[in-house]
């Protein structure tokens, strides 16, 4: 039949055509064995162990220098230098934790923020009791002039 020539035709062009993928930059190859493979793993959640007890260890540290009660001028410099390396270890942690294509996008920089509001809201309540303090010590002494006066007063009279 015509159509059956037709056919046959077409099927040897089909072959002639067929692309070969094995060099495609889409197709991925599993180069890597499973011992790599768990070893990749290990590293990556040795490597956020690591991270956590850096952050831990420094964010205590970063408590520490909030809770001083020593004023500028009595600091000497090896507490200045302190302060300022435990400053510099924690932008160096930020940095590496960004970098670090295992770690979530910007979680270094997410954990300084919520270092630094955790200080604000260690500072805000240190002032609301400062705060506090104050008045009352404010209004015992207003009582206390009241009482000088009445004293006075009274020894004025007499």
């Amino acid at each position: 039949m015509p159509f059956d020539e037709e056919e046959s035709q077409q099927a040897p062009n089909k072959k002639s055509l067929k692309i070969n993928n094995d060099k495609s930059i889409f197709i991925k190859k599993n180069d890597v064995s499973q011992q790599d493979f768990e070893k990749n793993i290990s590293d990556m959640q040795g490597k956020s162990a690591e991270y956590a007890l850096r952050a831990a260890e420094l964010s205590s540290n970063f408590r520490k220098i909030l809770d001083d009660k020593s004023l500028v001028k009595n600091k000497n410099v090896f507490q200045l230098d302190v302060e300022r390396d435990i400053l510099e270890s924690l932008i160096k942690l930020c940095i590496e934790m960004n970098e670090d294509e295992n770690e979530k996008e910007s979680m270094g920089a997410t954990g300084l923020v919520a270092l630094l509001l955790k200080a604000c809201l260690i500072q805000r309540d240190r002032i609301n009791n400062l705060d506090f303090n104050y008045v009352q010590l404010e209004s015992r002494i207003l009582l206390l002039e009241e009482k000088l006066e009445a004293i006075a007063k009274d020894k004025a009279s007499v």
